[in-house]
């Protein structure tokens, strides 16, 4: 983890099904009256839960602080119920579970950690406290959930909810194996470096011991927040950004047509060029719209086109789209350009939102020291 950048923004996959409803466990009051466990309580059984993770701010993060904010989150619930879904579906097909499904599960999971050999995969399962066993189960999990309709999955945890001490135990084997752990841990980094941060900045401020408990997510969060914030509204920043980003942010607006050939386009172009009206070419497009694109978004022969454009220009054929089979063959009349300014609410916004994520990027590399690499 030591060099994120802005990876640390991604988030980790997730299925359709996250936002399923809770179910019940082993133990939970049936439909009598009392309520429903949900399927959070039980925190999930972490290996060495002292083993450090991160330090910022003379604080240190351990793998137990990850997991239990994890346990805590807002998807948290979804999370274990898909977790409760995979362990009943594995159960229910046995040893139906086709190994040739599995392995696409498990080669996606190294060519995303980067896993090229298989020392590199057992040396990532054992600095987890996992084995391969684990990976395949969960893979096999995995599949079973994909194999079988949810309501049969559903049915069957009602009748036989699912253990809390299995789903503890497997939810850490889940959290690795998903990313929940690693998008966590770096959820935490963040907010510690704003926490850092602002002990730093404050002239009062005195830097706590190493051996307190570190701040839990919701101070990290309102940490984060104020220094977003602050950074939002930094005016000399933003004039310096908007000055680095004048020509990337020049905004291009006008009609768009998109054509089925590159020979239809070309036609149309021709004849606006010739003077004949939009309106008798949108019948021959497979799509005519307003539209506007960043100049910096595009490349090549299309982003010198756009660059030089004005309004009344005829643009095409050309493609703004990814190249190959799905690039779209485009005829564009352009209206009109709109280059960055902070008077326009729209560049203010973009403006104050890349230079916080820039700063908060910044505090991180300066206050987050990782002690293991995911």
């Amino acid at each position: 983890m030591a060099a994120r950048g802005a990876a640390m923004t991604a988030g980790a996959t997730s299925d359709p099904e996250d936002g399923a409803p809770t179910h019940r466990v082993a133990g939970d009051a049936g439909p009598a009256g009392e309520a429903e466990v949900k399927p959070t309580d039980g925190p999930t059984m972490v290996p060495r839960p002292d083993d450090p993770v991160f330090s910022a701010g003379g604080q240190t993060w351990c793998r137990r602080d990850v997991a239990a904010a994890l346990d805590s989150a807002s998807d948290a619930g979804a999370a274990r119920h898909r977790l409760a879904r995979e362990i009943t579906a594995r159960a229910m097909l046995g040893d139906q579970v086709a190994a040739e499904a599995v392995r696409p599960v498990i080669d996606g999971l190294r060519r995303d950690r980067r896993l090229l050999s298989r020392d590199d995969t057992e040396a990532w399962l054992g600095a987890h406290d996992l084995t391969t066993a684990d990976l395949v189960a969960w893979a096999e999990g995995v599949v079973a959930r994909r194999s079988l309709s949810l309501d049969e999955i559903d049915a069957r945890l009602e009748q036989e909810p699912a253990d809390p001490s299995e789903l503890a135990t497997r939810a850490w084997a889940s959290l690795v194996f998903t990313g929940r752990y690693r998008d966590g841990a770096e959820t935490l980094a963040r907010g510690a470096a704003a926490w850092a941060t602002t002990l730093e900045s404050a002239a009062a401020a005195t830097t706590p011991s190493i051996t307190a408990t570190p701040p839990g997510p919701r101070t990290l969060e309102l940490a984060q927040r104020r220094l977003l914030a602050t950074a939002a509204q930094d005016e000399a920043a933003l004039v310096a950004l908007v000055a680095r980003r004048q020509f990337e942010w020049i905004l291009v607006e006008g009609t768009r047509l998109v054509f089925a050939s590159t020979d239809a386009a070309a036609e149309a172009a021709r004849s606006l060029h010739d003077g004949r009206p939009l309106d008798e070419l949108r019948a021959y497009a497979t799509h005519a719209h307003s539209a506007s694109i960043d100049i910096g978004s595009l490349d090549g022969p299309a982003q010198a086109a756009f660059a030089g454009a004005g309004a009344g220009d005829v643009l095409g054929p050309l493609a703004t789209t990814a190249a190959g089979a799905g690039a779209e063959i485009e005829v564009w009349i352009i209206s009109g350009r709109r280059e960055p300014t902070l008077a326009d609410p729209a560049t203010r916004r973009r403006a104050a939102a890349e230079h916080a994520e820039r700063t908060l990027l910044a505090a991180v590399t300066k206050q987050v020291r990782w002690h293991v690499d995911e």
